[in-house]
């Protein structure tokens, strides 16, 4: 191949990099496909593949099951789902009113046992009415952040269990009055040592 036939974005030859996907996919190749590469030349490859990744962690990932979407949003490790762990990455997004969310964790899922939050790791009930199911999240701490993008961004302030209502959080007009009683009892389990 000679000069003329090689297009290159920022002097790396396109037969290595043509797609985003492909320096990704770059892994794949050979050691023997980079070995004619100059060391400018890797540097820019590793760079391009750094801003890459950098670009995909900033954005919201959609992953595919069973052809519907998957959202991944938290960028911290993975941890086992405790109420101590829930309420450690509740305080990491910076929810507001989070003894009323914790509550609402517990109600959803009923103690993190529900099918909903087992199998789509989505622990507060969040619904797609697009596609007329729960969103299904990577793992359930994308589903705190979820709650923040989706409930949490309409919060300006004040009573927290009337917004909840204002905004037709839950169909059970008691809904707010059982998220109370459970933010009583978890405050006295976790507080009142």
């Amino acid at each position: 191949m000679n000069n003329a036939e090689i297009k290159t974005r920022e002097g790396v030859p396109d037969s290595i990099c043509s797609t985003d996907s492909n320096i990704v996919d770059s892994v794949q190749l050979s050691t023997t496909a980079y070995s004619g590469l100059s060391i400018e030349q890797l540097e820019k490859l590793i760079k391009l593949y750094e801003s890459y990744k950098q670009n995909k962690r900033e954005r919201s990932t959609l992953m595919e099951h069973n052809n519907q979407q998957v959202l991944s949003y938290y960028t911290g490790e993975s941890r086992e789902l405790t109420l101590a762990n829930l309420i450690d990455v509740i305080e990491e997004v910076g929810l507001s009113n989070q003894l009323f969310v914790l509550a609402q964790a517990v109600l959803e899922t009923g103690h993190f046992t529900s099918p909903v939050c087992k199998n789509y790791h989505n622990l507060f009930g969040l619904y797609d009415s697009k596609h007329k199911d729960y969103y299904r999240f990577a793992r359930w701490e994308d589903s705190v952040v979820g709650y923040q993008k989706f409930i949490q961004y309409r919060y300006k302030g004040g009573n927290y269990l009337q917004f909840l209502k204002r905004i037709g959080y839950a169909e059970d007009p008691r809904y707010t009055t059982t998220v109370a009683k459970i933010a009583t009892q978890l405050y006295k389990r976790l507080f009142s040592q």
